[in-house]
């Protein structure tokens, strides 16, 4: 209940635990409305016509602060800068940068992910500030 209570509260630390916690419900959550959209529009699906998934689009709106919430939490939980959450956006300039110049695309594709793959081992795997 306690993880309820702090869903937009950037202030204060989260543990590894309640990282996990939230991403998993996340996950199954967005799983969820991706089969209720893809079961809604079946027959679209068949017909090779376009749909707009809204209840996706609807849960990712309304998952992003609290994902944004509870990452701010538990970098500072690693005392790490919040700020380091930038990184996430890489893929995408990267992606801007590699449209409009000659890289190689396996610099591209390296690059881009390795801010995401930072971001992730920090808020999953690395142990929180000793707590004495």
């Amino acid at each position: 209940m306690m993880i309820m209570r702090r869903l937009l509260d950037f202030n204060g630390v989260a543990n590894r635990k309640e990282w996990w916690v939230f991403q998993i419900s996340v996950g199954i959550i967005s799983w969820l409305t991706n089969i209720i959209d893809s079961s809604l529009f079946a027959d679209a699906m068949e017909s090779y016509t376009f749909h707009v998934p809204w209840i996706s689009i609807i849960t990712s709106i309304v998952s992003f602060p609290i994902t944004l919430a509870v990452n701010v939490r538990r970098l500072r939980d690693r005392s790490k800068s919040p700020h380091l959450l930038w990184l996430v956006l890489l893929p995408v300039l990267i992606l801007i940068v590699g449209i409009f110049t000659t890289f190689p695309p396996l610099i591209i594709i390296l690059g881009s992910f390795a801010g995401v793959v930072y971001v992730f081992v920090e808020c999953a795997f690395l142990p929180g500030r000793d707590p004495w």
